[in-house]
């Protein structure tokens, strides 16, 4: 597959197909923690048509729902409203079309999750919709009926969001899409990766070969841990802002609750995103810890553009040309 995120690809309407793992550029195999190293173990046998089929179907909801828009008045905010409702029944069908193919792998990888991805969709979907309505509050219009349109946009970005999620990180039978660059974005956060695959430890110098690829994929696991916690710190450091915003929609609220109340949703959305990610991390044979950590900095990443989505002056950073 294309080393362009899935979701330009799928906003170009493009049908992509497997490619072998070699061109994913995919970080070294994790470790399967429950059941050891996930790369002990191969992953169900699934048919690469399973990706193709998903990719195809999100494709015609997000080209559908683009071209549905081009036609349609931003004044227009019920018509633009249903777009977006029917781009979330769309994007989710497509989703919940692979579910099985998760719980398959599961099965190999780590069984006592297998029965899990239900309730994992099912949180993300939750937990996000719970980040929508709590970034509305910060819109510059979320007193106009017009807010609908953004609330149901943002809903729907969030299922495009797990669609990613699933391509980037879960075996679907084919080649897996890159997940988004943090290293070009949040220089700052990558440093404390890289910092942590410097302190390996004695063991990086051990005559043991095991001991070795031990203690660098443990490197990898805790470097990637502690990028996504820098990610998500850089998230809740847009509080001033949304805060202000929100007092200026609503001057009658107290200021400190406000505050807290937007701390409560980063952290809480962070917390219940991570056990999804725990699903997804293993959903791939060569997942586990490390791919647990690698869709939590992927998912703090979606949530600043979901941020940015919604009120556009804290969005993410552009990365540096030719990044």
């Amino acid at each position: 597959m294309s080393a362009l995120r899935i979701s330009v690809a799928i906003l170009l309407g493009l049908t992509l197909t497997a490619c072998d793992d070699e061109s994913q550029g995919r970080a070294a195999p994790g470790d399967g923690g429950v059941g050891g190293k996930a790369d002990d173990v191969d992953g169900a046998d699934l048919d690469p048509d399973i990706q193709k089929d998903h990719l195809r179907a999100v494709g015609i909801c997000e080209t559908t729902a683009r071209r549905d828009r081009e036609r349609t008045s931003e004044l227009r905010f019920a018509e633009r409203t249903e777009i977006e409702q029917d781009r979330i029944a769309c994007v989710s069908d497509a989703n919940d079309a692979v579910r099985s193919a998760l719980a398959l792998t599961l099965d190999v990888t780590a069984p006592q999750l297998s029965d899990d991805v239900d309730n994992a969709f099912n949180a993300w979907r939750s937990e996000h919709s719970k980040l929508c309505a709590t970034f509305l509050d910060a819109h510059e219009e979320v007193l106009e009926k017009s807010i609908s349109a953004v609330d149901a946009g943002c809903v729907a970005q969030a299922e495009l969001h797990l669609a990613e999620a699933v391509e980037a990180f879960a075996d679907l039978g084919g080649g897996r899409a890159s997940a988004p660059d943090a290293k070009a974005q949040y220089p700052e956060c990558y440093e404390f990766y890289e910092l942590a695959l410097e302190d390996v430890g004695a063991d990086a110098s051990s005559e043991i070969p095991e001991a070795v690829t031990d203690a660098v994929f443990q490197a990898q696991v805790d470097g990637t841990e502690l990028l996504a916690d820098c990610i998500e710190e850089e998230l809740a450091e847009a509080i001033p802002v949304l805060s202000d915003r929100v007092l200026d929609s609503y001057p009658g609220r107290d200021g400190t609750q406000v505050d807290q109340a937007l701390l409560s949703a980063f952290e809480d959305g962070a917390e219940g995103i991570a056990q999804v990610c725990d699903v997804l991390g293993y959903a791939s044979a060569d997942g586990g810890a490390l791919g647990v950590q690698q869709c939590r900095t992927a998912a703090a990443m979606w949530r600043h553009e979901l941020l940015g989505y919604v009120v556009p002056e804290v969005a993410p950073e552009e990365a540096p040309a030719g990044e």
